[in-house]
């Protein structure tokens, strides 16, 4: 045979041999492309066929186990979401939705693991970094790390591109509980990076800390409100008024300026300024306009926050009673954290009954048995061996921010370590 019958021969091997491969290797990937759809994948043909795409295939494994978490979430099954979820971050740092939802789920039993995820997810650009930062400092609230809120609060006014009063409500109301005690001098963060607004609270705070104290004379309030006064201005200076013992001025101060405040502030402020003063009759008054004919969430949420700071067993007697003749609906949006302010209050008054009620108004509302709630119960009554407040109050979730910074307030001043006959029920 000569060298011209053997080349052709070649060139028919080669190309049959490399039709066959093809053909195999389509087949293969058509067979690979079917499975890996049957078992939920979501990938095209050629993130299957096409090798420089196979890297799709960890964030495709990666939404398959996380809408698995969110399916076994539903089902009430917290250990399958775990593993579903953490498999999911896993497979790819860069999916938000399930890193954020595995830190919720481990803020109560892995709070360190649960702080990792928040400061790495706040570590890239997210579009969502505002809302990831309030859902780690409301986990961080519960837990009572003030320190730490103060941290992520400085960061977060340093990238919001406008004023945040909210934000700095948070370092405000986080820089004072991360002192030792209401009389301790805290020690203030690094102005760098601020925007002028925060740092006006800053310095406005070591002004009213230094010339505010207890039994002293207050200053003029042309001294402490600015020519224009924000919100913000207005809710530290009357605060910081009532925490020195100046109810009179903060009232004073509340007539003049009260209008900048938004409604809910401005009932919180009034009525913490009437149990200040001793003035039972105003606060009832205050309590009845809020709650008015039909006791909502919002009405609730500020009574309950308002006599967990200044606890009145008389006032709370009576404000149960008038949830007892209407309660809340059970299916109303926010029952939730409508019976978990409830339930907080209820403790606050060492109530044992009342608070295994709202117990169970909180499993009915859950649509399930809630063990830990038993914990919660035992501390407010003063039956557990562990008194920090940051130990139980991650099993509320559903409690309001409002709420758990007044119990934080309350805890302060030593209540949840004095027994229930010794605890002073007026102001």
């Amino acid at each position: 045979m000569g060298a011209h019958d053997v080349r052709p021969f070649w060139g028919r091997a080669v190309l049959a041999y490399g039709g066959l491969s093809g053909l195999i290797y389509a087949t293969g990937v058509l067979l690979v492309f079917g499975f890996l759809r049957y078992r939920g994948y979501e990938l095209n043909l050629l993130q299957v066929g096409w090798p420089p795409a196979w890297s799709d295939f960890g964030r495709a494994q990666s939404q398959l186990f996380y809408k698995r978490g969110q399916s076994a979430l539903r089902a009430g099954q917290i250990n399958e979401a775990v593993l579903s979820l953490s498999i999911a971050y896993e497979r790819d740092p860069e999916n938000g939705p399930a890193g954020l939802l595995l830190a919720q789920l481990w803020q109560t039993t892995q709070p360190a693991l649960s702080d990792r995820i928040y400061s790495s997810l706040l570590r890239h650009p997210r579009d969502d970094g505002m809302a990831v930062a309030q859902t780690w400092c409301g986990a961080l609230l519960r837990r009572g790390n003030f320190q730490q809120i103060v941290r992520v609060a400085v960061e977060a006014l340093k990238a919001a591109s406008s004023p945040s009063p909210v934000w700095e409500l948070t370092l405000l109301e986080a820089i004072r509980l991360s002192a030792g005690s209401e009389l301790e001098q805290p020690r203030l963060p690094s102005v760098e990076g601020l925007p002028d607004t925060a740092k006006a609270v800053l310095d406005r705070e070591h002004v009213l800390r230094t010339s505010l104290q207890p039994g002293s004379r207050a200053p003029a309030l042309a001294e402490l409100v600015p020519a224009a006064p924000s919100p913000v201005a207005v809710y530290q200076i009357v605060t910081s008024l009532l925490l020195s013992g100046h109810a009179a001025e903060a009232l004073a101060l509340l007539d003049r300026f009260g209008k900048v405040l938004d409604t809910r502030t401005l009932t919180s402020l009034r009525l913490d300024g009437f149990a200040a003063q001793g003035w039972s009759e105003l606060r009832q008054i205050e309590i009845d306009a809020l709650l008015g004919a039909s006791p909502g969430r919002p009405g609730v949420d500020i009574v309950c926050a308002h006599l967990i700071r200044f606890p009145d067993t008389a006032l709370s007697t009576r404000f149960f009673a008038r949830i007892d003749s209407r309660p809340p609906p059970l299916s109303s949006e926010g029952a939730s954290a409508t019976y978990a302010a409830l339930f907080c209050l209820a403790g606050v008054e060492k109530n044992a009954s009342r608070l295994e009620h709202y117990r169970k108004q909180l499993e009915s509302v859950s649509g399930g048995s809630l063990p830990a709630l038993a914990a919660v119960a035992d501390f407010f009554l003063g039956k557990s061996t562990d008194k920090r407040l940051g130990s139980f109050l991650p099993f509320l979730p559903a409690v309001s921010n409002e709420v758990a910074w007044s119990l934080h307030k309350l805890n302060r001043k030593g209540h949840f370590d004095v027994p229930a006959n010794l605890i002073p029920r007026s102001p």
